[in-house]
């Protein structure tokens, strides 16, 4: 587990590393597009030969609200 400080707070929290540290995903240019960030990681997992692991964060990006999209490709991948 990683640790990160929040400055404001004070909180200290724990973040798990993402499962496919490997792989990498640039998200910031995409301006809060929230289905074109799924499309993105989606197509970098498969990219990366991990076409079931594609299959399920599809399913479970397309379920989520927009402000949890990111927090969940950081689950899955790293994101820049």
């Amino acid at each position: 587990m990683l640790q990160s400080a929040n400055a404001f707070s004070g909180v200290i929290a724990l973040t798990e590393p993402p499962q496919y540290p490997h792989v990498t995903v640039e998200l910031s240019h995409l301006g809060g597009r929230p289905v074109a960030a799924i499309a993105m990681v989606r197509r970098t997992l498969q990219r990366a030969g991990l076409q079931e692991v594609a299959g399920k964060w599809t399913e479970e990006a397309m379920e989520l609200e927009e402000d949890q999209i990111l927090p969940a490709a950081r689950r899955y991948v790293t994101v820049t």
